[in-house]
């Protein structure tokens, strides 16, 4: 998936950095998507052999630093996969792991891990909101308007994924309270 989204991002725009790239991703996709900076490199060396991406080296401001950019067959490759039906994933939520075991835990110690994770998904969910706002009074150009469109929807699923995840364990902290 990786490589998908870096070609993605050299598509909106070109010759980038992998530093550019980490930092477009933290921007963008972050809240459905993390990735470290340790995997963005090999990703891209790996792309650069399959001649998805190249790679010149310049220097700026007395540094010398690799610059990416797409390929016409990352462009293929990008623009299959984009035209590609979507596959339903399996919910994967660790939190979920944590509370399936949660009977071996004392009712103190549950309450207490549940209020910290719901604080969590608070201060997520203010985050998405204030990304959205600054997004909103953004003047996007037209060629990128339904691009940004796209990518508002992502930003929406997940306030929406948010408060599903706060109210779902408000109310699994009420039934904790109440046992």
């Amino acid at each position: 998936m990786l490589d998908k989204i870096i070609l993605g991002i050299l598509t909106l725009k070109d010759e980038q950095t992998a530093y550019d790239l980490k930092k477009a991703m933290d921007r963008s996709i972050n809240h459905f998507y993390t990735t470290s900076f340790g995997s963005i490199h090999p990703a891209l060396v790996k792309m650069e052999k399959k001649g998805l991406v190249s790679i010149r080296e310049e220097i700026k401001q007395g540094r010398s630093r690799k610059v990416y950019s797409i390929e016409e067959e990352g462009r293929k490759v990008f623009s299959l996969w984009l035209d590609k039906e979507m596959e339903p994933v399996k919910i994967r939520e660790s939190s979920l792991v944590h509370i399936f075991f949660f009977g071996l835990l004392e009712r103190e110690s549950r309450k207490r891990i549940i209020e910290s994770y719901l604080e969590e998904i608070e201060q997520t969910k203010k985050v998405l909101e204030a990304l959205k706002k600054d997004y909103e009074g953004k003047d996007i150009p037209d060629r990128f308007r339904e691009v940004a469109e796209y990518q508002m929807r992502t930003l929406d699923f997940g306030i929406d994924h948010s408060s599903f995840m706060e109210e779902w364990f408000s109310r699994f902290l009420e039934g904790e309270k109440g046992e």
